[in-house]
């Protein structure tokens, strides 16, 4: 839960941020006719990318007679995939091991899954062979 905290923590103060950076180029130009574009540019670009992550953040993923489902935070159903026919299950981490990314590949597509740490132990503790 602390997690999930974090993220939203961080990803709102990416947005404000943004909003900040897009407000002020917004009132010189307005003001003054000062055109600072490239940090308005920069300004969307981090508000954009913000407003991305909180709406990925609503999802939750369910495991039901091998069928892994991704709900979306309305409960409305994302995708679902078989486990049958899956070729390889990989775990990358990012920098300093703050993100993880669960990669499921089945021949023709791949998924991307954001790892949380406390799944990732659960998953762990379930493993017989860790």
């Amino acid at each position: 839960m602390a997690e999930r905290v974090f993220w939203y923590l961080f990803e709102g103060l990416a947005v404000c941020f943004g909003v900040g950076l897009v407000s002020f180029c917004v009132r010189d130009y307005l003001s003054w006719g000062l055109t600072d574009w490239p940090i308005g540019v920069m300004g969307s670009a981090i508000l954009l990318t913000g407003l991305f992550a909180i709406t990925r953040n609503g999802r939750w993923y369910r495991l039901d007679h091998a069928v892994l489902t991704a709900v979306r935070s309305n409960g409305q159903v994302a995708w679902q995939e078989p486990l049958a026919g899956l070729e390889s299950v990989m775990v990358t981490r990012g920098r300093g091991g703050f993100v993880s990314t669960l990669i499921l590949r089945w021949p023709g597509h791949t998924r991307r899954l954001e790892l949380f740490r406390s799944l990732e132990a659960a998953l762990a503790s379930a493993d017989p062979n860790g």
